[in-house]
């Protein structure tokens, strides 16, 4: 198969189990379509979400250690994760900018932002 930008899947990865959910997604994805698949971390804080912190230092390797072994663990053809700096949101529209798919998980409100528990 040959592959070009419009083929490839992004997904949106920042070790949370609901990014780990959509980066299973995306490798099922993959694997059904041949399809490869990009990880990408944004390393700032969102401006939409300023109470989440940086991610820097040991957790930053953690969370690319993570993204390495679930892309390593299956059995993808081209699979790669990557860590850019910048705010979530711009950094990932830019790199999903020519690609196919972009996956990403959902995160649940931060303690105390006025959202009632389900």
């Amino acid at each position: 198969m040959t592959v070009n930008s419009k083929d490839r899947i992004v997904v949106a990865y920042d070790g949370s189990p609901d990014a780990q959910t959509a980066l299973t997604w995306a490798i099922r994805t993959a694997l059904l379509t041949e399809q490869p698949v990009e990880a990408v971390i944004a390393t700032a804080a969102d401006d939409l979400m300023p109470q989440r912190s940086l991610l820097w230092g040991d957790h930053l390797e953690e969370v690319r250690r993570a993204a390495a072994q679930g892309l390593g663990e299956a059995p993808l053809q081209d699979a790669s994760g990557e860590a850019r700096a910048g705010p979530a949101v711009p950094v990932v529209l830019a790199a999903a900018a020519d690609a196919g798919l972009l996956v990403g998980g959902s995160r649940a409100p931060a303690p105390g932002a006025g959202v009632a528990p389900r």
